[in-house]
């Protein structure tokens, strides 16, 4: 019976420790989805400020990716990191569609990488 009751605590710590986990990758991606947001609506027009929209994602990015490692998978990470890459040297370079592109498939990869991370049926089975 004591065996059953600590198998028990564990399990919902084990399920405490998974939605704490889900909560803080959504809290921490609102600031980065805002950024990269607002860098694909910049770039059409302005691309000075989608540069410093992609520095500061990428700033929050260098201190977000570390803590996400532990909680998230590392293919989702790296298309993110892969598409930050690509769309700072579009920028570097005149190539407004490719910037375009790649900022557009920025919030895209957020997107998809909290979907993927969110606890449902399909995740467990």
């Amino acid at each position: 019976m004591r065996v059953i009751a600590i198998l028990i605590a564990l399990s919902l710590l084990l399920l405490a420790g998974a939605g704490l986990g889900v909560r803080y990758l959504r809290l921490s991606a609102e600031p980065l989805l805002r950024e990269a947001e607002a860098a694909a609506a910049a770039l059409p027009d302005d691309p000075a400020a989608a540069r410093a929209h992609l520095s500061a994602f990428a700033e929050q990015w260098a201190r977000t990716e570390r803590v996400w490692q532990f909680l998230t998978g590392h293919e989702g990470l790296e298309a993110i990191g892969q598409t930050l890459h690509e769309a700072q040297s579009a920028l570097a370079l005149p190539d407004p569609e490719a910037a375009c592109l790649a900022c557009a498939r920025l919030p895209e990869d957020i997107r998809a990488l909290l979907r993927r991370e969110t606890p449902s049926w399909g995740n467990f089975f």
